[in-house]
C-alpha cells in the first residue's frame, strides 16, 4: 500500500509510481473524529490485486511499431514500449517486466481524446473502469473521468514561440485550409522564392512540425512559390476557431475575422512575424544623413471593420497608433507614421532573424529551435461510452521504472510532515508480524506543524536502518545544484545565462523596505512571469511566504493578488476588500482547502479553481479529482481560502513549475535554512527568491529546526 500525509503528496505518488496511493488518515479510517484502524483492527497488506485491463485489441506502441496488446501478452513477447518519463515528459524505450490475462467483464470503457480521427494520431483506448489514466494532476481511474477533462497522451504541444511564429504567420502569408472535404485544419506556410531563408528559419522554428518544403505556383499572382505545411495538433483546432471566415477580398484571398480571444495570442514575437510576412517601409533621408521610414501592413485579409479593432488592439497592447487608410488599388491598410514606425521597429527588432534584417534595417540576430522536443502532451476527451469486449480476456503489462510491485509493505512519503499523534495511530494500526514499514522523507524539510520531528529523530537514534537519498529527482542542473548549497548557508546569485532562455534560478535582492518588494511581486505577475518566462501565472507559479500577516504576508498578497490576475486574464475589476474582511472568492480565483474534510471528501493542502459563484454565495470549486459544490452559509465556506501566496509550511508535500520565495529581514524571526530550503525545492523548473540581501542570508544562515525539544530519539537509543 503506497500512502502519504497529505493529498498532494499522494498523487505525487501516484504519478510516480503508477498505483494507487491514499492519505495516511483514509488509509486509517479517519471519520474525523475516531480512527477505524488499530492495534484490534490492524490493516492488511498482505496482497494488493489490481483490475487494471486493456481490450485484447488495444494496440501499443513498442520498439517496433503498433502490436496489439493482447498478442503481446499471449506470446509473452520479449519487446519494449515507449513508456512516459514523468520527469521530462519524454517518450523512453522501457522492457516489460510483467504479463497480465485476468477475465474480462461485462463491460468496457472506450475513452477518445484530442480531435484527430486518423489511423495514426487518433486517441482511443478501450479499457476496464477502473484502470488509471494519467492526467496533468496524476493517474485517475476511467470511471472517474468525464468529457473535457484533460489526460496526458502522445502527441505535440506548440512551445510558446512556435505558437508566436504561427499567429504571426496566419496574420501574414500563411494559409488555413478547412472545410467538408478534410477532417482536420491544415496550416500551410507560403513564402516567394527570394524568401526561402525565411521559410527556412520557420521550419527549424516548427521542428519535428515542419512539413517537406516544396515548390508551386501561388494561386493569386502564378508566381512560382515555397510552401510547407505543419502537422495538425490539437491546438490548431482551438486556434482556427478563433478565425471566422468572412468571404472573399477583391483580390481573391479569402478574408477572416480574428476573435478578441485570437488577438490575445499577438505578443511582440507574433507582431515581428506579421510585418515580416506582410510589411514594408518606405526611407527617407534627411539633410544631416539620418534616415527616417514610415512603415505599412498589407492586410487584405480583413475588412475596414476589422481593421479599426486590430488598430485598437495594437494600440492598447503595444502602445501603437496606426492609421487605417486605403492604398493605391482600394485596399485597406495599416499605415504608421514615422514617430510609430520607430515605436513598432523598437518592438521587433529583438525578434529580426538575419533574413529579414533588410525590412528594418538592423543586424538581425534571433533564431528559434525547440532544444528538446516533447512527445507527450496534454488533449481534452471528447468521448467516454460503453463497449463489449472483442474477446474472453483483458490484458495488461507491467514496465520497468515506472511501476512498484507492493505486497506487505507500507511505502510513506514525506514523512518529514508526520507528527507524533498521527505516527502513533498509523505504528498502532500496523501489524509488525506481517507488514513492514518503509518511511520516504527530506528530513532537512521543514518539522511538522503539529508536535515533535519523528523522521529526524528515527534518523539520529540510529536503531533502524537508514538510506540517504542524494540524488534530487525532482530538480535538476542549475536549480538543483543551488538547493543543496541552501544547506551550506549559501545562496548563489542569479547565474549569468543568455537572457532570451527562461533560467531555473533568480535571485531579487535590491530592495529593502517590505512595500517595495511587495510591488516587486506583483510586477513579477504582470511584466515577467508569462510574458517573458511563459509560465501560466494562474497554475504554474506559487508565491511562498513564511508568514500570513504584513506586507508580505499571504493574506495582503492573497488580495492584490486576485485582484491583478482577474483584472489581467479575465479583464474583471475587483473592488478592494473591506478592512478586517476577507475577500470575496469570484470565479476562476485559485483557493486552498484548509483542514481536512470528511464530508465534502477533501483533505487538507488541496488545491482547486473556482468554477461558478451562484447570486445567493454558493460555491463549484473544481478540484484536482472532483468537483464540490458549497452551499452559501455553509461551515464549510469557512475553510476555503485565496491561495496565490501560501506559507511555505503549507506548502510542503508540493511541487509547483515556479515557486516564487520571499525571504525579508520583516519575517526574521521565522528565518532559518530549512524553511528557504524547502522553499526552493517545491520548484521543479525555476525558483525565484525576492527579498532584501540582508534578509536572505539571514534565512540561510540560522540553523534552527533541531531545536526542537523531543525525546524520541533518547528513548530509541536507551531501547524504550
Amino acid at each position: 500500500m503506497l500512502c502519504a500525509p497529505t493529498g498532494k503528496a499522494a498523487k505525487r505518488i501516484e504519478e510516480a509510481t503508477g498505483r494507487e496511493a491514499s492519505t495516511i488518515h483514509r488509509l486509517l479510517g479517519f471519520n474525523g473524529k475516531t480512527y477505524a484502524r488499530d492495534s484490534q483492527n490492524p490493516i492488511s497488506a498482505d496482497v494488493v490485486v489490481v483490475d487494471e485491463c486493456f481490450d485484447h485489441n488495444q494496440c501499443v506502441l513498442t520498439e517496433y511499431g503498433w502490436d496489439y496488446i493482447g498478442r503481446v501478452v499471449n506470446q509473452r513477447k520479449d519487446v519494449r514500449v515507449w513508456s512516459r518519463d514523468p520527469e521530462t515528459g519524454l517518450l523512453q524505450l522501457r522492457p516489460i517486466i510483467r504479463w497480465l490475462k485476468h477475465p474480462a467483464p461485462d463491460r468496457l470503457l472506450k475513452i477518445t481524446a484530442g480531435r484527430s480521427r486518423s489511423t495514426r494520431h487518433a486517441r482511443v483506448i478501450r479499457c476496464t473502469p477502473d484502470h488509471k489514466i494519467l492526467t496533468p494532476y496524476g493517474y485517475r481511474r476511467a470511471s472517474d473521468l468525464r468529457i473535457g477533462e484533460e489526460i496526458v497522451v502522445r502527441g505535440h504541444r506548440f512551445t510558446p514561440e512556435q505558437r508566436s511564429i504561427l499567429v504571426g504567420s496566419l496574420l501574414g502569408d500563411a494559409g488555413l485550409y478547412r472545410g467538408e472535404a478534410r477532417s482536420s485544419p491544415q496550416v500551410v506556410l507560403v513564402h516567394g522564392e527570394k524568401q526561402s531563408d525565411y521559410l527556412d528559419f520557420k521550419r527549424k522554428a516548427f521542428g519535428t512540425l515542419a512539413g517537406k518544403v516544396r515548390a508551386s505556383k501561388s494561386g493569386y499572382s502564378g508566381d512560382d512559390v515555397l510552401h510547407m505545411s505543419l502537422a495538425v495538433n490539437d491546438e490548431t483546432y482551438d486556434i482556427s476557431k478563433e478565425m471566422v471566415l468572412n468571404g472573399k477580398h477583391p483580390s481573391g484571398r479569402r478574408r477572416w475575422s480574428p476573435t478578441n480571444r485570437f488577438l490575445e495570442m499577438v505578443d511582440e514575437l507574433a507582431l515581428a512575424i506579421w510585418y515580416f510576412d506582410n510589411g514594408s517601409s518606405g526611407e527617407r533621408t534627411l539633410k544631416d544623413g539620418t534616415k527616417r521610414y514610415s512603415a505599412t501592413l498589407h492586410t487584405q485579409r480583413f475588412s475596414k471593420a476589422d481593421l479599426y479593432r486590430i488598430a485598437e488592439f495594437l494600440n492598447i497592447r503595444f502602445g501603437l497608433s496606426p492609421s487605417v487608410r486605403p492604398d493605391s488599388r482600394g485596399y485597406w491598410i495599416l499605415v504608421f507614421n514615422t514617430e510609430e514606425t520607430e515605436k513598432l521597429f523598437d518592438i521587433i527588432r529583438p525578434y529580426t532573424p538575419a533574413c529579414m534584417s533588410r525590412k528594418i534595417d538592423t543586424d538581425g540576430r534571433y533564431s528559434y529551435q525547440p532544444s528538446v522536443e516533447q512527445d507527450t502532451c496534454v488533449a481534452r476527451i471528447q468521448e467516454i461510452e460503453q463497449c463489449e469486449p472483442s474477446q474472453a480476456h483483458v490484458y495488461d503489462i507491467e514496465v520497468a521504472d515506472f511501476h512498484n510491485y507492493v505486497a506487505g509493505n507500507i511505502i510513506v512519503s514525506n514523512c518529514s510532515m508526520i507528527d507524533v499523534p498521527l505516527a502513533w495511530h498509523l505504528f498502532q494500526a500496523i501489524d509488525l508480524d506481517r507488514t513492514s514499514v518503509v518511511l520516504v522523507g527530506d528530513h532537512n524539510q521543514l518539522p511538522p506543524v503539529g508536535p515533535g520531528n519523528i523522521l529526524r529523530d528515527l534518523i539520529d537514534s540510529k536503531v533502524l536502518p537508514t538510506t540517504i537519498l542524494d540524488d534530487i529527482v525532482r530538480q535538476a542542473g542549475i536549480l538543483k545544484e543551488n538547493s543543496m548549497a541552501i544547506l551550506k548557508g549559501e545562496v548563489p546569485k542569479t547565474p549569468q545565462r543568455d537572457t532570451s532562455l527562461r533560467g531555473a534560478w533568480y535571485v531579487c535582492d535590491q530592495h529593502t523596505d517590505a512595500d517595495r518588494v511587495q510591488r516587486f511581486v506583483l510586477d513579477l505577475f504582470e511584466h515577467t512571469l508569462s510574458e517573458k518566462l511563459g509560465f501560466d501565472i494562474l497554475r504554474d507559479v506559487q508565491v511562498l511566504t513564511p508568514t500570513h500577516k504584513g506586507p508580505l504576508g499571504t493574506v495582503e498578497l492573497n488580495t492584490k493578488l486576485q485582484r491583478l490576475i482577474q483584472r489581467k486574464l479575465w479583464n474583471h475589476d475587483v473592488p478592494p476588500a473591506q478592512p478586517g474582511k476577507r475577500p470575496k472568492l469570484l470565479i476562476n480565483d485559485k483557493v486552498i482547502q484548509t483542514r481536512n474534510n470528511y464530508d465534502l471528501g477533501v483533505m487538507n493542502g488541496a488545491m482547486g479553481i473556482v468554477r461558478s459563484v451562484s447570486v445567493d454565495g454558493s460555491l463549484t470549486i473544481e478540484f484536482e479529482d472532483k468537483m464540490v459544490h458549497i452551499e452559501a452559509g455553509s461551515p464549510h465556506r469557512g475553510d476555503i481560502q485565496l491561495a496565490y501566496a501560501l506559507t511555505i509550511h503549507k506548502s510542503q508535500g508540493s511541487e509547483f513549475p515556479c515557486s516564487v520565495v520571499i525571504a525579508h529581514k520583516s519575517h526574521s524571526f521565522m528565518h532559518h535554512r530549512n524553511l528557504l530550503y524547502t522553499g526552493v525545492t517545491r520548484a521543479s523548473r525555476t525558483a525565484i527568491i525576492v527579498g532584501d540581501h540582508w534578509g536572505i542570508a539571514n534565512c540561510a544562515k540560522r540553523v534552527q529546526v533541531d531545536a526542537r525539544k523531543t525525546f524520541l530519539s533518547l528513548l530509541l537509543a536507551g531501547g524504550t
